[in-house]
């Protein structure tokens, strides 16, 4: 729920002139991606829902490199939803928490 915070603001700094910011703004995306990609599918899929459209604003950025990996964020956000289409259906075996407090009421 954090990454909508602060994600753009990675993008950005992907373009700064300092060689080191730019690495380490990768690095921090590269590692946000991963977790994503290795997460429950609800969370998975509400952080897509938090965050397509900051990627869609970084698509347009002047800088190269914060466009490409924006593109490269919706390529596997969309790689993720395909690859669960074609597993076998099973519930998110975790337990809800929402529905959790409503059973205990």
């Amino acid at each position: 729920r954090h990454i909508p915070r602060y994600l753009e603001g990675l993008f950005n700094m992907l373009a700064d002139t300092c060689w080191d910011v730019g690495q380490n703004a990768r690095a921090c995306l590269d590692l946000l991606l991963k977790g994503v990609k290795d997460s429950r599918h609800s969370v998975a899929k509400q952080i897509v829902t938090e965050t397509a459209e900051i990627l869609v604003r970084c698509c347009h950025s002047q800088d190269k490199r914060s466009r490409l990996l924006a593109l490269t964020w919706l390529h596997e956000f969309v790689q993720m939803e395909m690859k669960l289409k074609q597993q076998p259906t099973q519930p998110d075996l975790e337990p809800d928490l929402e529905e959790f407090r409503r059973f205990k009421g």
